[in-house]
């Protein structure tokens, strides 16, 4: 990048080669569960909030609110896969 040019904005939502890239991370749809969790049973904050369709930064903002359960590795948070299903469902009957 040359020294003078600034640099882009990032998106304020996530860009559809982001989400391509966070489904290729998070793992294909027609991933049965089971086999998910067993390959990747936790996820980062980036990977859920491309999930959400929400940016790294609202996620990390509204997470407090949101009760959606999270654990902290080395100071990173970490959400558990079937967690972040289970709170969706939920969240989908709730009607929010």
């Amino acid at each position: 990048m040359d020294a003078k040019q600034a640099p882009t904005p990032k998106s304020p939502t996530p860009t559809g080669e982001s989400m391509r890239a966070a489904t290729r991370t998070i793992l294909p749809p027609e991933t049965p569960p089971a086999l998910a969790d067993m390959i990747r049973p936790t996820l980062t904050l980036p990977e859920v909030a491309t999930w959400l369709c929400l940016t790294t930064e609202e996620l990390r903002a509204v997470l407090p609110r949101l009760g959606l359960p999270h654990f902290f590795v080395e100071g990173n948070v970490r959400f558990r896969r079937k967690t972040v299903d289970r709170w969706m469902r939920e969240q989908e009957e709730a009607g929010r």
